[in-house]
């Protein structure tokens, strides 16, 4: 395989040099998936009722590969964050989410580092079969704690 020309940036950024990771990146599937993914990650940071609905929980309990997909997908955001916190723009990865990463700068340099850490523990968690919904429950329940 070779690298396919002309993508966008972000895409050659989140891949991190994985080929396939790239395809699947940048296929329409994928490109779906990654914006279900922010979607979802911009409505567990800002929704103060994120737990009151139930949409999200099915799907990551019924498959296991998804809410790991999402765990990581969010870990790239808040690691740009905390990049952009730093003031070095230059390392972030989705470059094409600027304002999700400036809407995430409102947290605390610790809230977005606790989270970071939080979302590794969570990745964790799900590979080693625990139930994926209930990991970003208690995630997101102890996240509304941390100032």
């Amino acid at each position: 395989r070779s690298i396919k020309p002309n993508l966008p940036d972000w895409a050659y950024r989140c891949s991190r040099g994985q080929l396939d990771r790239l395809e699947n990146l940048t296929s329409k599937d994928g490109v779906k998936e990654r914006q279900e993914s922010l979607d979802l990650f911009s409505d567990f940071c800002f929704n103060d009722e994120f737990l009151l609905h139930d949409d999200w929980r099915k799907s990551l309990r019924e498959d296991r590969n998804w809410a790991l997909f999402n765990v990581k997908c969010w870990l790239q955001l808040t690691r740009d964050a905390l990049l952009m916190k730093a003031q070095t723009p230059q390392f972030v990865l989705n470059t094409d989410q600027s304002v999700l990463i400036k809407q995430l700068d409102q947290f605390s340099f610790k809230k977005l580092a606790w989270l970071s850490n939080a979302l590794i523990q969570a990745a964790r968690d799900i590979n080693a079969n625990q139930d994926s919904s209930l990991v970003v429950d208690s995630l997101r329940v102890k996240y509304a704690r941390v100032d």
